[in-house]
């Protein structure tokens, strides 16, 4: 098929009302560019983020059709994720006024970002014991993350 119907196959399920919402509101403003960041699937079957950029070229005879441009934002996207979990983390710690809802922050923006960590949280008192011990384990099968506490003791 066309050009268009390409970059459709591509596209993630959910970017592309968005995406079509973008391009299609170039088609009666000339020269006009409008930004969109979407997923495409790449050549390995997983998602990537990108930015496109569409121009409106239907009334240049030369081109008589909208041009695409993009340029992929996944890292940029990731590091952007990165610093919403350490934000909100920094955010737990100013308003709580204990160290343990921090600490699952830190461990679940730790867990994200790293593939098959599972990170386990401990405090102890002034004597080395410790006495509240929890962990976070990421269910493969269910892909959710469940917070398992320890008894204190």
């Amino acid at each position: 098929g066309g050009g268009h119907e390409q970059i459709l196959e591509l596209l993630h399920p959910d970017d592309v009302a968005h995406a079509l919402a973008v391009i299609g509101s170039r088609l009666d403003r000339p020269g006009d560019t409008g930004l969109v960041e979407v997923r495409l699937r790449g050549p390995d079957g997983g998602w990537r983020w990108f930015e496109l950029a569409a121009t409106s070229l239907l009334g240049d005879p030369d081109v008589a059709g909208i041009v695409i441009n993009g340029r992929d934002i996944s890292e940029r996207r990731r590091s952007d994720a990165l610093f919403a979990g350490e934000l909100a983390a920094l955010e737990t710690m100013v308003g709580s006024h204990t160290l343990a809802p921090v600490l699952f922050d830190l461990a679940a923006v730790a867990e994200s970002f790293i593939p098959g960590a599972a990170c386990t949280i401990g405090v102890r008192d002034d004597d080395g014991v410790i006495r509240y011990i929890g962990a976070l384990f990421a269910n493969i099968n269910e892909g959710s993350l469940v917070n398992f506490p320890a008894p204190r003791g």
